[in-house]
């Protein structure tokens, strides 16, 4: 199977040609988590060219699930074989993502998906490295008005940025987003892929991952494109009030 991820405007297109089969389901999953964990304002993948049995096509619920919480890019399919829109349909795929039967359509359907806000900045690996990043973090997490959630996303970019000093020591880019009800922060590194996790014990290692566990509401690691991962966190907040979040389009009925 061939794959390509290719960038629109302000979204990211996964482009496969070929079968989809159990052999390849993981590298249509990975390219797919890969281009989310850039977390693009919209994800398209393109399945116009694919063969696909039902039971590979249960990929997509496995992404879907993966990408939900953060980067909460919203996820659309490009299909328009009617075998492959019935698969979808009794995998209840169809209801759960949009599907339209090319680009154009695809990428309006985007903009009825929840809106989101997110900003990024790139910092060196060095020792203050994590005190950037709380600034960083802080002045657009107060602009957003998103109240209490700002200690603990504080609390917790700092632990990620010092993980990934620690263990990556490469370029770290830092990104910071806001739903409706829940405020993701990430730290994005060009490592070898490795990130100590949470233990039990007397050991330091895995300390400041487990300050993330207690604080947000879930936190996760994805693949990069190239080197590296993003290690991302979820806090819940309630900022229906704020006006800082982009007004949602209205579905007209004709």
């Amino acid at each position: 199977m061939d794959i390509r991820t290719s960038e629109g405007a302000g979204h990211l297109a996964v482009r496969a040609t070929g079968d989809l089969t159990v052999r390849t389901v993981p590298d249509l999953r990975d390219a797919l988590l890969k281009a989310a964990a850039e977390q693009p304002l919209g994800l398209l993948c393109d399945l116009r060219q694919v063969r696909a049995t039902r039971e590979s096509l249960t990929i997509l619920h496995v992404v879907a699930d993966q990408v939900a919480d953060w980067p909460a890019s919203p996820l659309t399919v490009v299909a328009h074989d009617q075998v492959l829109l019935d698969q979808l349909d009794r995998l209840g795929l169809r209801r759960r993502l949009p599907v339209a039967p090319d680009d154009d359509q695809a990428v309006a359907a985007l903009r009825y998906s929840p809106r989101f806000l997110r900003v990024s900045t790139r910092l060196d690996p060095s020792a203050d490295a994590p005190a950037r990043a709380r600034g960083f973090t802080g002045e657009h997490l107060r602009r957003w008005q998103v109240g209490e959630a700002v200690d603990p996303a504080l609390w917790v970019i700092s632990e990620l940025v010092t993980n990934a000093v620690m263990h990556a020591g490469t370029e770290l880019t830092v990104r910071v987003s806001l739903t409706s009800r829940r405020v993701g922060v990430a730290v994005g590194d060009r490592g070898t892929g490795h990130v100590v996790r949470p233990r039990d014990g007397g050991s330091d290692a895995g300390w400041g991952l487990t300050v993330v566990e207690h604080l947000t509401r879930s936190w996760g690691v994805l693949p990069r494109t190239g080197e590296g991962v993003v290690v991302w966190a979820v806090l819940d907040v309630d900022v229906s009030g704020s006006r800082a979040l982009p007004q949602q389009p209205v579905v007209r009925q004709a």
